[in-house]
């Protein structure tokens, strides 16, 4: 499934009570940097996704408010958002099992706006939601097809890694049948084990970076078919089309 997810940062201060131009002028001398994100996810046999995000970011200047930005396009919705500080220190590059400050956070349309006053220095934030029916099932395959940046992110990244797997139900079934990433800023990624990793030191603001897992239908056990028809040979002469029209 194509989705979207992108990130913007909404500036708060006190001087936009008094102008809008003052407060614009004052903007220009903050800025930020996200320095390293690490994404964790979980596909669920019932083709719920689990996700856990951790992004650090070098604030210059005070920002009162971040945003989250999830798009709600083809998938059953985002559910049990929620947002937490993580001390710099603790972090290990693995997805954190013990308890975390929780912030204030609220939703307006697609946005998770998310409280935490900040000055000159590093801040780690860890998110974790889930996206309800992320998969689709048809009679010969499954699939996850999910844009974590396009065009629409305006932030440089630095330092991404992701971790896909199956749950442990996994077990049962054989490995991922194909998995790929669509990253024309040629990050590396590998799939073994019912795991697919990837890495990238660097993703400019506005590229692409999506991912799309094939795995046999049979993991999606308590979900119904998004079609009652085989989709495989169609879905792997695409990706070879994809790889072509790159290499051109």
């Amino acid at each position: 499934m194509k989705q979207f997810i992108y990130i913007f940062f909404i500036i708060f201060i006190s001087l936009f009570l008094i102008s809008d131009n003052h407060a614009h002028a004052t903007q220009l001398d903050k800025s930020y940097d996200i320095e390293q994100l690490d994404m964790f996810l979980k596909i669920k046999s019932n083709g719920d996704i689990e996700v856990q995000e951790l992004f650090k970011y070098q604030f210059n200047g005070e920002f009162s408010t971040i945003t989250r930005t999830i798009g709600d396009d083809n998938h059953g919705g985002i559910k049990g958002f929620r947002a937490f500080e993580f001390p710099v220190e603790r972090y290990n590059g693995e997805s954190p099992d013990e308890p975390l400050q929780e912030l204030p956070s609220s939703k307006k349309g697609e946005t998770f706006n998310v409280s935490r006053s900040a000055k000159d220095e590093t801040v780690f934030f860890y998110y974790e939601y889930i996206i309800e029916n992320g998969v689709s099932k048809f009679k010969d395959i499954s699939e996850f097809y999910w844009k974590f940046f396009d065009s629409e992110n305006d932030s440089d990244i630095h330092n991404i890694t992701i971790q896909i797997k199956l749950d442990e139900e996994a077990d049962k079934t054989e490995d991922f049948t194909f998995g790929t990433v669509h990253d024309w800023n040629l990050g590396t990624s590998k799939t073994k084990n019912n795991n697919l990793s990837y890495s990238n030191e660097f993703l400019p603001a506005g590229e692409l970076l999506e991912v799309r897992l094939l795995f046999p239908s049979a993991f999606s056990s308590a979900m119904e078919y998004t079609a009652k028809e085989d989709k495989l040979d169609e879905f792997l002469l695409e990706e070879k089309l994809n790889l072509q029209a790159y290499t051109i």
